[in-house]
């Protein structure tokens, strides 16, 4: 299952924690590999500023479905 997190590294700066934020990237990694849903994703913000992006799977649980973008 494709996907990807990426913790920013402005997050420190925009007064989050990346350690909180890795926490919650490591649930979204999780709820994706048990198949809970065939997709997601997740965007966190502060100030503007992007601190977490995360996605992966899949459009529906088609098996030709479009990956999540």
């Amino acid at each position: 299952m494709a996907r990807r997190v990426t913790v920013s590294d402005v997050a420190r700066a925009a007064g989050v924690s990346p350690e909180g934020l890795e926490k919650v990237a490591e649930i979204f990694r999780q709820q994706l590999e048990s198949e809970l849903h065939p997709g997601s994703k997740l965007t966190v913000r502060r100030g503007g500023e992007i601190v977490l992006d995360a996605r992966g799977g899949r459009m529906s649980a088609a098996p030709d479905a479009a990956p999540v973008g």
